[in-house]
């Protein structure tokens, strides 16, 4: 009964022709500092990011005390200010967050998993774009690999994006990423056995 439940949920991602009625929160991800933009409600699904939210919004109840001005508009100007949120994630890959964010709005990231009735398998949708490695060599499906900064080398897309759901805590990420991982073909030894 569980399983099931969860699959209708994969099945049926969040409605995204209307947006959340909630407030944006920015995301400043990696060395580049590269800035994203996705609704509280959204990223409140993952334990990791609802007590960011939570903490910075108890921060700003501490810090926003009404200040007596004459001019309504710059009061309300101030409080609109004052709810912008910022989560900073230095570590983080700008590619592997991208993927994660759009599992927390459409239930699964690019390449979609598809099942394939004809065969009773799972497949990678547009998983025949390759590409070819510096040494002529093939190399697999362009987004098979991600460059790690952390770790200076290239390394399977879906292992960073199971890690980064693990950091977030969201274990249906975590085993949809796992999925995807095994579907991968052409990947260099070396990539797959790098750190």
């Amino acid at each position: 009964m569980r399983r099931l439940e969860r699959r209708k949920r994969f099945e049926n991602p969040p409605d995204v022709t209307s947006p959340p009625a909630s407030p944006v929160v920015m995301l400043r991800v990696g060395p580049q500092k590269r800035l994203f933009a996705a609704h509280e409600a959204i990223l409140s699904t993952s334990p990791f990011f609802a007590a960011q939210i939570q903490s910075q919004n108890q921060a700003q109840a501490q810090v926003q005390k009404p200040t007596p001005t004459p001019s309504r508009t710059h009061t309300q100007t101030r409080t609109t200010r004052s709810r912008n949120k910022l989560i900073d994630l230095p570590d983080e890959q700008a590619e592997v967050l991208s993927c994660v964010l759009e599992f927390l709005y459409k239930g699964d990231y690019y390449p979609r998993l598809r099942h394939n009735t004809n065969k009773q398998t799972w497949e990678l949708e547009d998983v025949d774009i390759e590409t070819t490695g510096s040494d002529g060599e093939l190399s697999g499906s362009a987004m098979a690999t991600v460059y790690h900064h952390k770790a200076g080398c290239v390394i399977l897309r879906d292992t960073a994006i199971y890690c980064a759901a693990q950091k977030y805590t969201l274990p249906t990420l975590q085993r949809l990423s796992l999925r995807k991982q095994g579907l991968h073909t052409n990947i260099s030894v070396s990539t797959i056995l790098s750190r």
